[in-house]
């Protein structure tokens, strides 16, 4: 079987940060159309949902495509994904006490395309 990975980028948007509960409410995941000019139909946005939901958010990305992740690449996971009018929406769940918590939380709260 032959499977091909895709990689997106959206432009961060998020409706508030909760750093006492470790969650970043109504982040954006995916766009309806993609910075390299992917255009998804709302069929496919939808079907994409449960895909989301409950996946692992890891910092930076591994040196070689394969390559195993630390258990210190974690920090957090896609929680309420959910459709918006223009892209997949859901809650990040983070591990408050990740060495990069405090600075991700106020990156979010105040310049969220930081991200």
């Amino acid at each position: 079987m032959n499977t091909t990975e895709l990689t997106e980028t959206v432009t961060p948007t998020v409706e508030s940060v909760d750093t006492e509960a470790g969650v970043i409410r109504g982040v954006k995941i995916l766009g309806r159309v993609s910075a390299n000019g992917r255009r998804y139909s709302g069929e496919a946005m939808r079907g994409a949902l449960k895909l989301y939901e409950g996946v692992r958010v890891n910092v930076d990305h591994p040196t070689k495509a394969g390559e195993h992740r630390h258990l210190a690449d974690r920090f957090g996971r896609l929680v309420h994904v959910r459709e918006g009018n223009d892209g997949i929406y859901g809650d990040l769940e983070y591990l408050t006490q990740h060495p990069l918590a405090t600075m991700i939380s106020e990156a979010a709260r105040r310049m969220p395309e930081a991200l």
